[in-house]
């Protein structure tokens, strides 16, 4: 399976990255752009990991821009932050479809997130 990990944190994406190596073909880019310049080039994945806080395009925007390219990988995204939200706030993004998790989220709780989201169960 392979998963397109987006994350402008240098040492969290390299870090994070390598434990999803574990489970997934990753690959690991710093923006939006970065990311949609690979599926403009045709490149195709299973899934998404991207970070919220990010500058010039957030996570919300990044999964926008890419659902224009790809509605299906847009649709198997986990967002992965840093940002304190409220659990109001994680209910309300759920209802419109988004699954966010913490960035202190164990691998093992984001693996599973990402499985959910591709309907493949070990």
């Amino acid at each position: 399976m392979r998963l397109l990990l987006i994350d402008d944190d240098r040492v969290f994406r390299n870090a994070l990255a390598r434990m999803l190596r574990l489970d997934f073909d990753v690959v690991a880019v710093a923006s939006a752009d970065e990311a949609m310049a690979l599926l403009l080039a045709g490149e195709a994945f299973d899934a998404l990991v991207t970070d919220l806080e990010m500058p010039g395009c957030d996570g919300f925007q990044a999964i926008a821009r890419i659902r224009a390219v790809d509605a299906r990988l847009a649709r198997r995204a986990v967002i992965c932050t840093g940002a304190h939200l409220t659990d109001d706030e994680i209910a309300a993004h759920a209802t419109r479809g988004f699954v966010i998790l913490p960035k202190g989220s164990a691998t093992t709780e984001l693996v599973q997130a990402i499985r959910d989201r591709i309907g493949e169960h070990p």
